[in-house]
């Protein structure tokens, strides 16, 4: 198929936004275009209404007001990053084009914040961590992006260095554990939350209450449940009444999930059904984490669809695998109605507002396919 003059000068935008820090003249601009540097002049800005240099350098602010506003980076760093070799150049065009400089607008994203525990609350927030604890669940998931923004300052409690952590001079440390409290406020201001409450409802409001940034939390609750009602419909349009079940798989350990960590999503936000007897757990508390079985106990669940979360381990895997081809497994009635889907461990056992929101969708979208495959 033969492409378009558009369709030549979008293949040059799109290699301008992925190679912003590089420099590019005009002449490798038009080769990419297959096109000649006069002609491709004429016919970018007849096309975008800029000359490519134009194009570009808006690109590059644009990219930096990103890298200003969600990480800890230096506005030397942004430069850099965004194909600014002179930072006083880049101030100066960043002034130009958005009426503030550089410093002040990273100085609007937040205060900086090291998170030895909440990484996920913090971006939901709209603060990128300068420095986290990267054995923290959930960093290998949804969020697996952190290395390109925080540092790993490797906090293990007790033994840990905290000249680490004072090294990337923070506003704010955050944590769930209050015995490392005190230590913790010789390098910052401390704000401590604890870990066995609703991530949403509590833990969230409660670290934006602390760091003064309650309408960023309040905000983001209000798009969260906006979205509820759409989310809900799509998974119950194809699960409907039917009893759901989350079964995670480890070498030595079997666990039947409620409705916290994994669970969340499932029974919290997309409302589906547990099985009775797991909703019998839930009757009695609110917060239900999950029961250690046997493979034979799985049996008086009556689950209707099974998701199973398996460790990446080979061991585990095996084990997986041993159980698959059990008759007492093929027996179940999930798995007689071929309702078996496997979840990655690493994007659901993060319990942060981000990631239970991309679950949900994550659900919600396996359902829309299932439904849409099934013609039902």
């Amino acid at each position: 198929m033969i492409e378009t003059m558009q369709q030549r000068i979008a293949r040059s935008i799109t290699y301008m936004g992925t190679h912003l820090r590089e420099r590019m003249t005009r002449e490798e601009l038009a080769a990419i275009a297959e096109m000649n540097p006069e002609q491709y002049s004429k016919s970018f800005k007849k096309m975008t209404g800029r000359t490519p240099t134009e194009y570009l350098t808006d690109l590059r602010i644009a990219r930096a007001q990103k890298l200003l506003q969600e990480t800890p980076l230096t506005v030397k760093e942004v430069a850099l990053r965004t194909g600014f070799d002179d930072p006083f150049y880049f101030s100066r065009r960043f002034k130009q084009a958005t009426g503030r400089s550089p410093s002040e607008r990273a100085r609007e994203a937040g205060p900086r914040v090291a998170a030895l525990e909440y990484y996920g609350h913090l971006r939901a927030l709209g603060i990128t961590p300068v420095a986290i604890d990267g054995r923290a669940e959930g960093l290998a998931g949804y969020l697996a992006d952190w290395p390109a923004y925080a540092e790993d300052v490797r906090w293990n409690g007790d033994d840990a260095d905290i000249g680490r952590i004072a090294a990337w001079r923070p506003d704010w440390i955050v944590t769930h554990e209050r015995r490392h409290a005190a230590a913790l406020s010789a390098v910052a201001r401390v704000v401590v939350v604890p870990i066995d409450e609703d991530p949403i409802y509590s833990q969230f409001p409660a670290l934006g209450q602390a760091l003064e940034l309650e309408s960023r939390a309040t905000s983001w609750i209000a798009g969260y449940e906006g979205r509820l009602a759409t989310l809900r419909a799509v998974a119950n349009a194809y699960f409907a009444e039917r009893p759901v079940l989350i079964l995670r798989i480890r070498a030595d350990v079997l666990q039947v999930y409620g409705n916290t960590v994994i669970g969340y999503a499932f029974y919290k936000t997309l409302d589906l059904k547990p099985p009775y007897k797991l909703q019998r757990q839930f009757d009695i508390t609110d917060r239900y984490h999950s029961t250690v079985i046997d493979l034979e106990d799985l049996s008086a669940y009556e689950a209707e669809h099974l998701f199973v979360v398996v460790q990446h381990d080979e061991a585990s895997r095996e084990r997986w695998a041993s159980i698959s081809q059990s008759a007492l497994w093929r027996s179940l009635p999930a798995v007689r109605l071929g309702h078996v889907h496997e979840l990655d461990v690493h994007r659901w056992l993060a319990a942060d507002p981000i990631s239970i929101l991309r679950q949900s969708e994550e659900i919600a979208r396996f359902a829309a396919e299932q439904k849409e495959w099934k013609g039902t």
